[in-house]
């Protein structure tokens, strides 16, 4: 991927997740992983990001968990929408598969299933929930970037 195409998807990202109606990014990484340069390609990207956009600092919390990587990498959101009558809120996850044939050569996921279905976001955010809570290495994304540099 070349400068100006990986521009543009910083520029996506911060399209995207810069809305009012988002109101948390929780990333959970891994210290032993078979992509060992995961975390350095998230920092690059959140770095240039953060140069672009303010708004999203405040958004993004990052975990760090000192074990084995699972086979998969979770992303859960929480999102207002106006339209929806409880809660003024609904919760989404990502999940990546992180396993091959489903990455590319640099580690990144090629797949991605997305989800709005009540009952399995709940379970994933209880599982981020969980993880989050258990553990003591929680970063905004300033101290995250400020802990590996």
């Amino acid at each position: 991927m070349d400068f100006h195409d990986y521009n543009k998807v910083i520029d996506n990202y911060i399209k995207r997740y810069s809305k009012n109606e988002v109101i948390s990014l929780n990333y959970i990484f891994f210290e032993k992983s078979i992509y060992e340069n995961s975390i350095e390609n998230f920092l690059k990207f959140a770095k240039i990001a953060l140069k672009k956009s303010n708004v999203l600092k405040n958004k993004i919390k990052v975990i760090l968990i000192k074990e084995e990587a699972p086979k998969f990498s979770l992303f859960v959101g929480h999102k207002k929408n106006f339209n929806l009558k409880q809660n003024n809120k609904y919760t989404y996850s990502i999940i990546y598969i992180n396993d091959k044939p489903f990455v590319n050569s640099n580690g990144v996921p090629n797949l991605a299933f997305v989800s709005v279905d009540e009952d399995l976001n709940n379970i994933m955010l209880s599982y981020a929930k969980q993880v989050f809570h258990q553990n003591n290495n929680v970063f905004t994304i300033e101290e995250f970037i400020k802990h590996y540099k």
